[in-house]
């Protein structure tokens, strides 16, 4: 869920008003990192594919 899906309900509802950013912005890259030991741990390497390609789906072109 992005900011823009529940940021104008929450903001009213605490008497918040949002502007839209007066200039470009660079896109933004995240990584992930975790401890070595987890690297090869089955239950972590799930989450960690199921959260990238989270974002990555959230991401991409016409998802806005």
């Amino acid at each position: 869920m992005r900011p823009a899906d529940w940021l104008p309900e929450a903001g009213a509802a605490l008497g918040l008003r949002t502007f839209p950013i007066p200039l470009p912005l660079p896109a933004v890259r995240f990584g992930m990192a975790w401890h070595p030991r987890t690297d090869a741990d089955p239950g972590h390497r799930w989450f960690r594919d199921h959260l990238a390609a989270t974002v990555r789906a959230a991401a991409a072109p016409g998802t806005s």
